[in-house]
């Protein structure tokens, strides 16, 4: 298997690597989720710093998994890629926050907080997927450094 291979050795996109990013990122969604949750309801914390929390820690842990797993990505320089993602999520989920928290404010009118809050969350996640795959998938086969 080569760098940007699947199993089967046919490049590592696709169908294919996007359902191994569903995986990883559901995984990942879950965390965010839970880490949200417990943030909001168990700490008390705002929705906005919460989930950016939630949502920082998910999208490390995330990147490090595709990076490797989904994507077959670049061996160089990781620690750089994982930062240059996070920083990028770090302007994504500023911007969903802050729709989160709209959405749950106009759903708590007809909701209660924890339903409010998790139909916001599934509501935000769709293009927040096909953004992170996007990036993910650039920043893990995008070579950096010097080339020989």
């Amino acid at each position: 298997m080569k760098l940007g291979e699947d199993f089967d050795g046919r490049p590592a996109g696709g169908a294919s690597a996007m359902l191994r990013f569903a995986l990883v990122a559901g995984s990942g969604w879950s965390l965010d989720a839970l880490i949200l949750f417990a943030a909001v309801r168990l700490a008390g914390a705002p929705p906005v710093p919460a989930n950016m929390l939630s949502s920082l820690t998910a999208a490390a842990f995330v990147y490090l998994v595709a990076h490797r797993r989904v994507h077959r990505g670049q061996p160089d320089l990781v620690p750089l890629r994982v930062g240059l993602y996070v920083a990028y999520t770090v302007g994504l989920v500023t911007l969903m926050s802050f729709v989160l928290a709209l959405i749950v404010q106009v759903m708590q009118t007809r909701l209660p907080g924890p339903v409010a809050l998790l139909s916001a969350k599934v509501l935000v996640t769709p293009p927040q997927f096909l953004c992170n795959f996007l990036v993910s998938r650039r920043l893990a086969l995008q070579p950096m450094g010097r080339t020989a």
